[in-house]
């Protein structure tokens, strides 16, 4: 009895083709979820400055009381927060890998008092996993002492 025409011979020939394959998809759906993601950022930003009234989400000192938050940049703040959900789940299924700087981003952002409000509304319909995420990262700073929009103001 021949040992190669076994048909209980392993076939490591074809697991071999199909890791290899795995890992070229895998490969694969990072780029592709690299440029969607680049796409989306762009896009949220190219609309923070097509639209002249979202300014207000970037503002240190705004007066809420005296004009609160706009159904346009809670809008705006949102989709911020879902973009960074989306790169949040991916980078922990191994589809995307995060900046190193993520947290620092998602602290400078949300140090912001109209992003802070919106996520403060919103936080309560994410999953526990993504609010402990942001959490953690605005808590680097309550521990740092330093408001990266404080200084020079």
């Amino acid at each position: 009895h021949d040992y190669f025409s076994s048909p209980h011979r392993p076939r490591v020939g074809g697991l071999v083709f199909t890791a290899l394959a795995l890992r070229a998809d895998t490969k694969s759906r990072r780029a592709e979820n690299l440029i969607r993601i680049t796409e989306n950022h762009r896009d949220l930003w190219t609309r923070f400055d097509a639209v002249p009234t979202l300014r207000r989400v970037l503002d240190p000192h705004p007066d809420l009381d005296a004009q609160p938050i706009t159904h346009e940049e809670a809008r705006f703040v949102q989709f911020m927060i879902l973009h960074l959900h989306t790169t949040f789940h991916l980078a922990r299924s191994g589809l995307y890998q995060q900046p190193k700087s993520i947290k620092d981003d998602v602290r400078s952002l949300l140090t912001f008092p109209v992003p802070r409000n919106v996520w403060g509304a919103l936080k309560a319909f994410q999953d526990q996993e993504f609010v402990e995420f942001v959490e953690s990262a605005l808590r680097t700073e309550t521990q740092s002492g330093d408001s990266p929009h404080s200084k020079g103001d």
